[in-house]
């Protein structure tokens, strides 16, 4: 069984205001038809909308900010740009179809893709890999090409397990917070230049997952079985753990929040895609359900930035892409 801790961070008035902030624009956020399947006392039926199939396993997802693309990155090198499909009218007889690849890039790394995201802009794509390097590529969403031979970083002395984008407040640019094996340490990347700017220390084994809700501040989950926030105005983390609960059976992954924080979207190697329903009283026992399943280990999964749908990675050679059929009336 794996313990998946929810974590709140209570460090002083300014980061507790930042909070409080977040959470009252997350949830002045619309919900979804699953509002109705909740209600009714079914569980949501989330049914497979489009299917990406690769010669190898397929790790890592990253939605474009606007949500009308994500990357798709594998252990066959391969880099790919897929076009989210529509979502209107969708139904319980729907058969999924092919996924529609926009852009690829054969051998975009030496080594496996093990990580994506894209800037808060969307014209940015970073990748990360088992090879030890980061390659930043500048895409243009108007052409659907890269532009330039991009940027390869490769102060990494491990595989780098993942990655995501920062907007410097005080200099108004991008930073790139990247984390893996090797040293185990948290590396602050300065997107222009491609230095490294800050090196932040506190784990004690590989780091699986970064993630950030934007503002200062960031969370790491890492092998030595601790998740721990981060802000960039602090010198070490600070970490307050709120309950631990146990959605999977196997090795989880990969945790993400809906756009409006209501549910928690985990995937693990017991091939199972769970959400989990975090209205009400954190502290009590949370509502879980299989979604999904894969024919192997899940990777990853990731929420569309706007819509109640969502795309998965996994071992069987398969990204695909998950939706709410429309709710009759």
């Amino acid at each position: 069984m794996v313990n998946l801790p929810l974590i709140c961070v209570l460090s002083s008035s300014e980061t507790r205001q930042s909070v409080v902030k977040s959470v009252e624009s997350l949830q002045s956020s619309p919900r979804r038809s699953s509002e109705s399947s909740k209600s009714s006392g079914s569980k949501p039926r989330f049914i497979p909308v489009t299917r990406l199939e690769d010669s190898q396993a397929i790790r890592t997802i990253a939605f474009h900010p606007k949500g009308n693309f994500y990357a798709v990155g594998s252990n066959s090198k391969m880099l790919r740009v897929c076009a989210f499909p529509s979502m209107g009218n969708l139904r319980d007889e729907h058969v999924a179809y092919e996924t529609s690849v926009v852009y690829k890039h054969a051998k975009h790394h030496k080594g496996s893709i093990y990580c994506c995201a894209w800037n808060p802009l969307g014209d940015l794509i970073a990748t990360g890999s088992n090879d030890k390097t980061i390659r930043l590529t500048k895409f243009n969403e108007d052409t659907l090409s890269v532009e330039g031979p991009g940027m390869e970083l490769s102060f990494h002395d491990g595989t780098v397990r993942d990655l995501v984008f920062m907007q410097d407040v005080t200099n108004h640019s991008s930073l790139l917070i990247s984390g893996g094996a090797g040293d185990c340490k948290i590396y602050v990347t300065d997107c222009q230049s491609g230095a490294p700017i800050r090196a932040m220390a506190g784990h004690t084994g590989h780091i699986y997952s970064l993630h950030t809700w934007g503002g200062c501040m960031f969370a790491s989950g890492s092998q030595d079985k601790t998740a721990r926030f981060w802000d960039l105005r602090a010198s070490t983390p600070i970490t307050v753990v709120v309950q631990s609960f146990q959605p999977h059976v196997g090795e989880c992954r990969s945790a993400r929040f809906s756009n409006n924080a209501y549910y928690l979207l985990t995937v693990a190697y017991d091939n199972r895609i769970v959400i989990t329903d975090l209205h009400g009283d954190l502290l009590r026992p949370l509502p879980s359900v299989v979604v999904g399943e894969h024919k192997d280990k899940v990777i990853q999964g990731r929420w569309h930035p706007t819509q109640f749908a969502f795309v998965t990675s996994s071992a069987d050679k398969a990204a695909i892409c998950w939706g709410l059929p429309t709710v009759q009336t």
